[in-house]
């Protein structure tokens, strides 16, 4: 019984000495955009739109794939551009009570009106998530951007 109990190490040890390192080799000049796969997500979409007296609308669309508990945007930060680079104005954080959040859910549609100053550029940055008893998932998403009229 020993002999074959050590003749089965010998020939496992002897396997496991047999594999080899692979290293992946760049690709170069060419562009890989990596697909990010997601337990919670199955689509995701969030735009901005221009309305009337300087109004930009925030639109979110989120569909998951399965029924959340919890599913919305935990976080709306509002830039405007300033010269070349983008200032925070504002930022609207997400719950049940302002609709940005939703519970026990299949999907989500909301939005979020920021009053801002006709002429000026803006757009968003949009923290989504979704979550169910085995966990969460959240991804952040920049807008469009969009001058007020």
């Amino acid at each position: 019984m020993k002999k074959v109990l050590s003749f089965v190490l010998t020939i496992v040890f002897a396997i496991s000495l047999c594999t080899c390192a692979v290293e992946a080799t760049p690709l170069i000049g060419k562009s890989i955009v990596p697909m990010r796969a997601s337990d919670y997500f199955s689509y995701y979409s969030v735009a901005a739109t221009s309305g009337s007296e300087g109004d930009v609308a925030i639109s979110i669309s989120i569909r998951p794939k399965r029924t959340m508990d919890s599913i919305g945007a935990t976080k709306i930060v509002i830039q405007e551009k300033d010269g070349n680079r983008w200032q925070e104005v504002y930022t609207k954080t997400g719950s049940n009570y302002n609709g940005l959040l939703d519970s026990d859910s299949s999907s989500f549609r909301g939005s979020y009106t920021y009053s801002g100053t006709s002429g000026k550029t803006y757009r968003a940055i949009v923290t989504l998530y979704a979550e169910d008893a085995f966990g969460n998932d959240s991804k952040t998403v920049t807008t469009n951007s969009v001058v007020a009229k």
